[in-house]
């Protein structure tokens, strides 16, 4: 089963961005869909999971393989 590679960059309504990984969903994610769906899968899952914390934007960029290496192969944002 493929793996990938994802980062995620919460922006908060005050403007500061911040980067995590990993947490809590499994890193690598191994997943059978194309990257650009991983991407879109775990943007839909954050923007459910951080509403409480009322981000301003949520970017997920993710890589195929285990090293997130020059331009992510697939990106997703909320909103």
């Amino acid at each position: 089963m493929p793996e990938y590679t994802w980062l995620l960059y919460v922006t908060d309504q005050h403007g500061r961005r911040s980067g995590q990984d990993g947490n809590p969903v499994p890193y690598p994610f191994r997943s059978e869909d194309s990257a650009q769906d991983v991407a879109r899968n775990l943007r839909d899952y954050f923007a459910r999971t951080l509403s409480d914390h009322s981000p301003k934007k949520i970017e997920v960029e993710v890589w195929e393989g285990r090293q997130a290496v020059q331009e992510p192969h697939a990106r997703a944002d909320w909103p």
